[in-house]
């Protein structure tokens, strides 16, 4: 392993980089993650946003979506306090997370904490699935990147085994490329990186955040191009669901932030699946979500439940004006009881 500078594609802005150059120096990279503390409460604050009883915003659609995919059960690999979890509760679905930092899970909301699951991912998702506790939607948002590559294939098997037949899972994954569905939120950044970038091979360079120890960007060990990451799950059983990941953008590609429009839907490789599928082709309206946009302004302005920033200006700046005047008039109808539900 080894640490030098180089450019940014395309400009003259030097950062760092971290080269792997043997398998070992993955496993030292997640070491040094692990030695420093990396994962205590304070990464969930600069990487995710948490802030103390409040719901971080853009968790409101991630949730939206998964409820949209209509799941009696859910269970999430890595899913720090629970923050998607408690809103799809209130939903009445059944729910349940594991996550490997101890501190984000002692952090959990109360209404879910029973629920949550502290421990290495893959053996808790074995000890799931042998103890009959299954679910039909399986849930991971930028979570399978931390993990070695050479722990994915067993972790991406273990939790796949907790999918019921007509099991569904939704995942978001900082891909590389140009993906067919959702464009190319992260486009190549290393000259260096070229090569594996059109083999479809694991990057062999990673941004540093730190350097002394060397710790990659967000802890994240894996970098690829995303149809690496589709070839990841597809081979284990899992079938790509792109008719319905294209109604999900057409609604919240306008609102959601750019890294979390890189996301899957997967279905069993199963004829149950496959029909849990057909079943819910179109029914993502426009009505429903209003609805959405309705439940958020809410819980900004009224309970106050999500923490304030960049989504709602992201409403107001790039939705059509038709949608933004709808917009504007729930949000003066809500943050001022009585007042006229239009203008």
């Amino acid at each position: 392993m080894r640490v030098f500078e180089a450019p940014y594609l395309g400009t003259d802005h030097l950062v760092q980089w971290i080269a792997i150059e043997q398998a070992s120096d993955a496993a030292q990279l997640l070491k040094n993650i692990i030695d420093t503390g990396y994962y205590d409460s304070g990464y969930f604050k600069t990487h995710s946003g948490y802030e103390p009883g409040k719901i971080v915003p853009n968790f409101w659609f991630i949730a939206e979506i998964a409820r949209a995919l209509k799941p009696r059960s859910a269970f999430e690999v890595g899913c720090g306090r629970g923050d998607v979890l408690k809103l799809l509760a209130r939903s009445g679905v059944r729910v349940a997370g594991a996550d490997f930092s101890a501190d984000v899970v002692s952090e959990a909301w109360p209404d879910v904490r029973q629920q949550l699951e502290h421990g290495e991912l893959a053996e808790v998702c074995e000890r799931r699935a042998k103890a009959g506790k299954r679910c039909d939607l399986l849930l991971g948002f930028d979570i399978w990147e931390h993990l070695l590559p050479s722990a994915l294939d067993h972790a991406i098997s273990a939790a796949v085994s907790t999918l019921t037949d007509d099991g569904l899972a939704y995942f978001v994954v900082p891909a590389f490329g140009n993906d067919d569905v959702f464009g190319e939120p992260f486009p190549l950044e290393l000259e260096q990186n070229r090569a594996a970038f059109e083999a479809r091979e694991l990057f062999p360079y990673l941004r540093a955040e730190r350097v002394d120890p060397p710790i990659p960007v967000s802890g994240h060990l894996i970098w690829a191009h995303t149809e690496w990451w589709e070839r990841a799950f597809v081979k284990h059983g899992l079938v790509r669901v792109r008719e319905l990941e294209r109604e999900f953008h057409r609604f919240f590609d306008p609102i959601i932030p750019a890294s979390n429009r890189c996301f899957y839907v997967f279905r069993r490789d199963t004829a149950v699946a496959e029909e849990r599928v057909r079943a819910l082709r179109g029914t993502y309206t426009a009505a429903r979500f209003a609805k959405c946009l309705a439940g958020f302004l809410h819980a900004t302005a009224v309970t106050k439940e999500l923490r304030g920033g960049f989504i709602k200006p992201l409403v107001a700046q790039y939705t059509p004006d038709r949608v933004r005047a709808a917009y504007r008039a729930l949000r003066d109808t809500l943050s001022s009881p009585g007042a006229p539900a239009s203008r």
